[in-house]
């Protein structure tokens, strides 16, 4: 069994580290014109959507390489281990040969954690427009509420 995934790990770390880092600048920016007041205009809400919506279909798209992979690594260590009884969390328990390169004592506990993880991380960025979106109305709100006045008329 040859390993052939790096390109596609390395894609996913990219992706997920690129979008953190997007997700941040987003929420300095955005925060820094609810709190000072001040209109962005346009252009700088129609970029971040635009931005947006990339970051979230190639979040999607790691998400999906990671789950394909994962499930397709399994299966290739049960077919070549011939055994129809085990699962990929017992073969990563079996003796692994000092020889490899490949050093799978773990491979099954990291690859779902990577995968919950991903998966996670999907599920934030469909939550955040509507995070966002509440957000603003609350700020909205507060800004048009009637000045109230504690002397009685």
């Amino acid at each position: 069994m040859t390993w052939k995934g790096s390109a596609n790990c390395r894609f996913i770390i990219i992706v997920q580290v690129v979008a953190a880092m997007f997700a941040l600048i987003t929420i300095a920016v955005q925060g820094y014109f609810l709190l000072k007041r001040k209109s962005h205009g346009t252009s700088v809400p129609l970029l971040f959507t635009g931005l947006y919506t990339v970051s979230f279909t190639f979040i999607l798209v790691s998400s999906c390489i990671l789950s394909a992979g994962f499930k397709e690594y399994c299966d290739s260590w049960l077919q070549s281990l011939g055994e129809r009884d085990l699962n990929c969390r017992a073969v990563q328990r079996i003796q692994w040969s000092k020889a490899s390169s490949i050093k799978g004592d773990r491979f099954y506990d990291v690859l779902s954690t990577a995968q919950t993880a991903t998966w996670i991380s999907f599920s934030v960025w469909m939550m955040l427009p509507l995070v966002a979106w509440a957000g603003v109305r609350f700020v909205t709100n507060r800004r048009h509420q009637e000045p109230t006045s504690d002397i009685p008329t």
